[in-house]
């Protein structure tokens, strides 16, 4: 078997393809994205740690570059000044490093997570990708939702450019290789009609030898791990998890290590070892900002995404008001709390209908006639709204009531949509805290002045996490294989997985291929029909209850599976002459 990481260097570890006996399996397929503006700055783009707020003006031939012929007079015949205010916005999006695979020899692709296939339209739309995928129905609907949410925001271009083409002005080889246009909604709703829906332990064959099924990673709903079985061996392939107590998705179901031949560790949180991070410390000082907050009639603005924490984030500050003695009125001096976000309606009321792929607590509340998530009684009561865009037109007007908190994406852009505009209102008000909890948003502008609160909350398991999960797990045999991350952490991860487990730990980079060989002492064959009916079974002599026949035929791989046939006359004619 082999394991090849294809994203990108110095990013988070998300993408594989795994090559197994006659099957080629891509796992997941996430997008990343830059603004052309940080490609041109800086082979690195600015963190929260960092303070330098610099900006790089734009180059008007570098802008015009990046269009193809055909929308070369009409950018030609803009004004000089719209198309540079233009450009320092434009932002561009890639996959995986994908150059080198043969995407037709691509048999399946299984997701993750809702954020792991954000690619898939570029991979089906663009590279051609015509074979089978698999999600769960609730990463498929959160991907559709931040796909529409993405292009509202950065898809005003229709171009594309090829895989390693130049964009603004910069040549092949450079860190711009790879970045692309976003695509378009028709893009996206023709990529994810291709995408098959599944359950959590529901078996998937594919050409009736290798079968997949998913497991509960506990990240977010629908969130998921998959095992893959083919000829008597199991593969766990491990991607974004958590075992965070007091959430909502369906808990981390650590069965997918039962009787694994191998496992695979990916987008683990990074932790410094003897440095353990309390993410349950990190919700209350969220709840301690928002009690401060209200107490001194501040408003709170949240750059952040419209599922996952948020969901956590709202049944946090519903129970700690609560406990303050506050009802959920408008009257009563609970605070307005706004989503913000073109999908942020879509996304709060799918939520509440995933009862079953949620915690047992909240499951049973589907059949109580009661939403599984608390924050619809904020709903319910006007506390909580959910709003498209803070943009006024003539027909609506957008007033936020203070003091509020606000919640709006996307985090990963500060610069569009409406988290874009309420900075920029935020900061000249001087009422407004922003607070981060999203561990990829970057630095805000220079002109940005208000309070910046820095809260990373991460639920995903870091590398010692998912060790000891390993570890701990009570399977009837250890796995022979784990493979894992080359992080600051890996080297003590080895040594406990080598003398608990005795396996064998293997260290991935990206772009580097693993050849895993799995030693078995014996394998399943499957004797064909034709030779079948030749087999003429005898009693064995010691016991007449047990009877034996000799066979003789040739081995092969059919399927992904080893079938027994009846010699051919060549083997057939040679054998007879001997």
């Amino acid at each position: 078997m082999k394991i090849q990481c294809l994203d990108f260097p110095n990013g988070s570890s998300k993408t594989f393809l795994l090559r197994t006996h006659q099957n080629t399996i891509l796992f997941n397929c996430p997008l990343e994205s830059r603004s052309l503006e940080e490609l041109r700055g800086s082979t690195r783009p600015p963190s929260l740690s960092q303070h330098s707020f610099t900006r790089h003006a734009p180059v008007l031939g570098s802008i015009l570059s990046t269009f193809t012929n055909a929308h070369s007079k009409r950018v030609l015949d803009m004004e000089y000044t719209a198309a540079q205010s233009h450009a320092e916005n434009i932002s561009v999006f890639r996959t995986a490093n994908l150059d080198l695979v043969d995407i037709n020899n691509i048999d399946v692709v299984i997701i993750a997570n809702s954020d792991m296939m954000l690619g898939l339209p570029f991979l089906t739309e663009y590279l051609g990708y015509k074979g089978r995928i698999y999600a769960t129905a609730p990463s498929i609907e959160f991907a559709r939702q931040r796909m529409e949410e993405l292009i509202a925001y950065h898809g005003t271009s229709g171009t594309y450019t090829q895989p390693g083409s130049s964009i603004g002005g910069m040549p092949t080889g450079t860190v711009a290789e790879g970045w692309r246009f976003l695509y378009t909604m028709n893009n996206v709703r023709a990529c994810l009609d291709k995408v098959q829906s599944v359950g959590y332990l529901q078996e998937i064959s594919l050409f009736s030898a290798l079968k997949f099924t998913a497991y509960s990673s506990g990240y977010a709903l629908g969130a998921a791990n998959w095992v893959l079985e083919a000829s008597e061996r199991k593969i766990a392939l491990l991607s974004t998890s958590s075992t965070v107590p007091d959430r909502h998705p369906q808990p981390f179901d650590s069965s997918a290590f039962n009787n694994a031949n191998v496992i695979l560790v990916s987008d683990t949180r990074s932790e410094i070892p003897g440095d353990r991070v309390d993410l349950l410390h990190i919700r209350e000082r969220i709840k301690a900002r928002a009690g401060s907050a209200l107490h001194t009639r501040q408003n709170l603005l949240f750059p952040i995404s419209t599922t996952r924490a948020l969901f956590d984030i709202l049944e946090d500050l519903r129970t700690y008001f609560s406990a303050m003695g506050l009802e959920a009125s408008t009257d009563a001096g609970f605070p307005h709390i706004y989503v913000l976000s073109p999908v942020s309606k879509m996304s709060l009321e799918y939520a509440n209908i995933c009862g079953e792929w949620m915690t047992a607590d909240h499951h049973v509340n589907l059949y109580e006639a009661v939403a599984p998530l608390g924050y619809a009684k904020l709903v319910k009561a006007g506390v909580l709204k959910a709003i498209k865009s803070v943009a006024s037109t003539p027909q609506v007007k957008y007033d936020l009531e203070e003091p509020c908190i606000m919640f709006a994406g996307d985090y990963t852009c500060l610069e569009k949509g409406p988290i874009a505009s309420l900075l920029r209102s935020g900061s000249k008000n001087n009422k407004t805290m922003c607070v981060i909890t999203e561990k990829d948003t970057p630095s805000p502008s220079a002109d940005i002045t208000m309070p910046i609160e820095t809260i990373i909350y991460d639920p995903r398991m870091s590398l010692l996490d998912m060790t000891s999960s390993i570890i701990t797990h009570k399977g009837a045999i250890p796995p022979q294989h784990i493979i894992i991350p080359n992080s600051l952490e890996s080297i003590q991860v080895k040594q406990e997985f080598e003398q608990t487990l005795g396996s064998q730990v293997h260290m991935y980079n990206s772009g580097e291929i693993l050849n895993i060989e799995l030693d078995r002492p014996w394998e399943k064959l499957m004797i064909t029909e034709e030779l079948s009916s030749d087999i003429c079974l005898e009693p064995f002599p010691l016991n007449n209850s047990i009877a034996c026949a000799g066979v003789m035929g040739e081995v092969v791989l059919f399927n992904n599976r080893l079938e027994l046939r009846p010699v051919t006359s060549y083997f057939d004619q040679n054998f007879n002459r001997e």
